[in-house]
């Protein structure tokens, strides 16, 4: 999962991020610039499930896992909601959280991408020529 972004919101003529913030100050007060903040909410993956479930339920396979320990902390949060929505509208995934960050064990003989990775595409990946 991607946290929000501001190239969501691109502005050239705004340094030092160059994009519109959902947010500012003036003084003590928060404000919400709620036509930003839209934009990006509707760049979220997790929003933009509904629109694109059936794309989702057409995937022969779709597999996602994520660290419980990851450095942004929304990440498991997220990717447990992230999950949990693609459950809700009935479409197929495996979704797994491990002990660790985002590049623990990942290339190591017991790790990740030899263990997960490469057995899920075997399975799932076909080929024309096959």
């Amino acid at each position: 999962m991607v946290a929000p972004d501001h190239t969501f919101s691109p502005n050239p003529n705004k340094p030092p991020f160059f994009a519109d913030m959902p947010f500012s100050w003036e003084g003590d007060s928060l404000i919400t610039h709620y036509a930003v903040l839209k934009k990006w909410y509707d760049n979220l993956p997790y929003d933009m499930i509904d629109s694109y479930a059936e794309n989702f339920k057409k995937l022969k396979a779709f597999k996602m896992d994520w660290g419980r320990n990851e450095q942004y902390a929304y990440l498991p949060v997220t990717s447990r909601m992230f999950s949990e929505k693609l459950e809700a509208l009935g479409i197929e995934h495996s979704a797994e959280e491990f002990i660790g960050k985002h590049g623990n064990k990942l290339w190591s003989l017991d790790g990740r991408m030899v263990n997960n990775v490469f057995p899920f595409f075997d399975a799932n990946l076909k080929f024309q020529d096959e």
